[in-house]
Parts: C-alpha cells; structure tokens; sequence
C-alpha cells in the first residue's frame, strides 16, 4: 500500500513539474516578443530623433515575431485572448509592412 502512495505522488509530482516547465516556456516567448517590440520601437525612436529617418523595418520585425508567436500559442493552447493580440499584431505588422514598401519605393 505505501508503494502504491508513493508512485502517485510522484506521477503527480511529474506531471506538475511538465506543466511548470511548458508555462515557463510560453511565459518566456511571450517576454522575447515583447523584448523584440520594444529594441525595435527603441531603435526606431533612435534613428527617428538621431537623423530623422522614419525606418519602420526593425518595427516589422518585431511584430511578425510577436504576431507568430501569439498566434501559436493562441492556437495551441486554445487561449481566444492570445488569438485576438496575435490578430491584431498581424495587422499592425502589415500595416507598417506597406508603409515600410511605400519608403522604399518613393
């Protein structure tokens, strides 16, 4: 009988331990995306202030991997409120996309 206790707790122990380790892990793309954001907004405003450019391309970036990383978790997870952030990051990042085109080709 203590043998039987013992191997549950530690099957639980495990199982908690996975689920630990794959929250971690989304938690921690969801940071590296917003880090990727942010360097590529700090650079915009630093070129933008520095020499005036409006380079939106390090902005892109950003978003598509924000936007690809929601999505999939979204997805993945079944998490509705990560599918709409990932949406709407798809479109911002489109949107800068096509002014980014309109730079380059004027």
């Amino acid at each position: 009988m203590e043998k039987n206790k013992i191997l549950e707790a530690a099957r639980n122990n495990k199982a908690k331990g996975r689920e630990y380790e794959r929250t971690e892990s989304v938690r921690g793309s969801l940071l590296g995306s917003l880090a990727a954001i942010m360097v590529g907004v700090i650079l915009f405003l630093i070129d933008y202030f520095a020499k005036g450019n409006v380079n939106v391309s390090l902005i892109v970036v950003a978003m598509t991997a924000a936007w690809v990383q929601s999505l999939y978790e979204g997805i993945k997870n079944k998490k509705l409120y990560l599918i709409i952030i990932g949406a709407i990051e798809a479109v911002m990042a489109f949107v800068f996309l096509l002014v980014f085109i309109s730079q380059v080709v004027s």
